[in-house]
């Protein structure tokens, strides 16, 4: 995903398909290990069923599969400035991550914010990776 083109199918293909992997991992399985966390720590009743945890995994994934859809655009506007895409990635992610952790409080962000930094971290190091694999000339695997 080296500097991709709006129809470069390939980054699009990876930018998904690693923002869903790791959205539902990351931002899925970590959120809801996170919301156990904070019910916890602020004494809250917790509760727990396999159908709202697949749930929170599925939003992961939806929330994840847009990141990389973010992290494309970002890329494919800015290919010159990667500082200019950066800065909009983590600009547009974060504006997300407030509005999906509601109410906001120190506790909730202490928490979630690790998870977003974690994801975007790990988005980075996968586009790294296949943008090797394509100057490898690798583009069977997927």
């Amino acid at each position: 995903m080296e500097q991709p083109r709006l129809r470069d199918w390939r980054a699009w293909r990876d930018g998904l398909l690693w923002g869903t992997v790791l959205g539902a991992f990351v931002l899925g399985a970590g959120g809801r290990l996170v919301m156990r966390a904070i019910a916890h720590v602020t004494e809250q009743g917790t509760y727990f069923t396999v159908r709202g945890s697949l749930t929170v995994v599925a939003a992961g994934a939806g929330f994840g599969a847009a990141g990389g859809a973010l992290f494309v655009i970002s890329r494919r506007l800015f290919p010159t400035r990667r500082w200019l895409g950066w800065f909009s990635f983590w600009a547009a992610c974060l504006l997300i991550t407030l509005h999906v952790v509601s109410p906001v409080s120190l506790v909730r962000l202490g928490f979630f914010l690790p998870l977003l930094v974690t994801y975007g971290v790990s988005l980075h190091l996968a586009s790294r990776w296949r943008a090797g694999a394509y100057r490898d000339g690798d583009s069977s695997s997927a």
